[in-house]
């Protein structure tokens, strides 16, 4: 992505921010730990409440309004709509950096097995380089296993 590009994606992203920001409400976390999680046998039950608010009106206190929670209603299936395509778009643009991540480390060790076979051919500048970079790699993980990277004739050119 070119730089023009990234910042305009973050534009419009501000943009998308900020046409919620007047309509969302921050909430922390304790705050929405006690609020109930609907299902959609609850707004079917929401629903048939509606249906039955419009024959029950000498019932029905001036505090409960029908209008209200079918506006509360909409707003939800709203926001779902918009967090489905927000997290579809949030798990394509994760696994792009993972990708792009990926493929920089695999550029990079391609770089740092070219100057070890430098190092071990005797290039006094590959060993150098190749001495700061090793220090990554000493103990590091690599698929579950611990790699140790050993030195020959312990003069610090590495040994395949």
């Amino acid at each position: 992505m070119s730089a023009e590009a990234f910042a305009a994606t973050k534009t419009d992203l501000q943009k998308v921010s900020q046409s919620l920001a007047s309509f969302l409400i921050k909430l922390d976390q304790q705050e929405t730990e006690t609020m109930y999680r609907m299902s959609d046998a609850d707004k079917t039950f929401v629903r048939n409440c509606l249906t039955e608010m419009n024959s029950a009106g000498d019932i029905l206190p001036a505090y409960v309004k029908p209008d209200d929670i079918q506006q509360d209603l909409l707003c939800g299936d709203q926001l779902l709509e918009l967090e489905n395509a927000l997290a579809e778009l949030l798990t394509n643009i994760r696994r792009n950096r993972m990708l792009a991540n990926h493929e920089a480390y695999q550029g990079a060790s391609v770089f740092y097995r070219l100057v070890s076979a430098a190092a071990r051919s005797g290039s006094a500048p590959a060993k150098a380089m190749y001495n700061r970079l090793q220090k990554y790699h000493l103990n590091r993980k690599k698929g579950g296993r611990t790699v140790v990277q050993s030195t020959q004739n312990n003069n610090d050119t590495p040994v395949v």
